[in-house]
């Protein structure tokens, strides 16, 4: 974004730039086309055959005209460029506006994909871990089951034992 603004105000410049050469530019060519016309007005006073003192006074006032008329032209190049210069910095914020519109689009998926990768490890990893508790409760079982029937045969190895050895002790005893 950053880069962007820097951007934006090199174009500015070059645009503020390009505008003082054409005020400068137009300035030149008003001020010779004002030297021309008033050569040619002066030429036409000439050829009317007026007196010096009425030629300088229509000279007088065609100077007066042809000023205002060198700053109508002025002030329309002014508004002509502040327009220009208006047009193009709201199109530099509408150009910043998108961008920032679309890196915040861009984050939301980023966040989406990120949410959703999340949400598939953890998945897996719950799946996993059910697996893994199966497993175990499968072991358990059958460690259980084998601890029980081992515990049945010394329990009932131990009878048989102590039945033979009942056996053992009737043949001592005096019955």
């Amino acid at each position: 974004m950053e880069r962007l603004k820097h951007y934006q105000g090199i174009l500015l410049e070059e645009l503020k730039s390009q505008q003082l050469q054409e005020k400068v530019r137009s300035q030149k060519a008003q001020r010779t086309e004002a030297r021309n016309r008033q050569a040619m007005f002066k030429e036409r006073l000439k050829n009317q055959g007026l007196s010096a003192s009425v030629q300088k006074e229509r000279n007088k006032q065609f100077l007066q005209q042809e000023t205002i008329r060198q700053k109508e032209e002025s002030h329309k190049l002014q508004q002509k460029q502040e327009q220009e210069l208006q047009k193009f910095k709201e199109h530099l914020e509408e150009t910043c506006r998108e961008l920032v519109q679309i890196q915040e689009e861009k984050m939301r998926t980023l966040q989406d994909q990120e949410t959703k990768k999340i949400q598939r490890l953890d998945a897996e990893h719950r799946m996993e871990s059910e697996q893994w508790q199966e497993r175990l409760r499968l072991s358990k079982e059958n460690l259980d089951t084998e601890f029980a029937s081992r515990q049945q045969q010394i329990i009932g190895s131990g009878k048989q034992k102590y039945k033979g050895m009942e056996r053992c002790t009737s043949w001592f005893s005096p019955s």
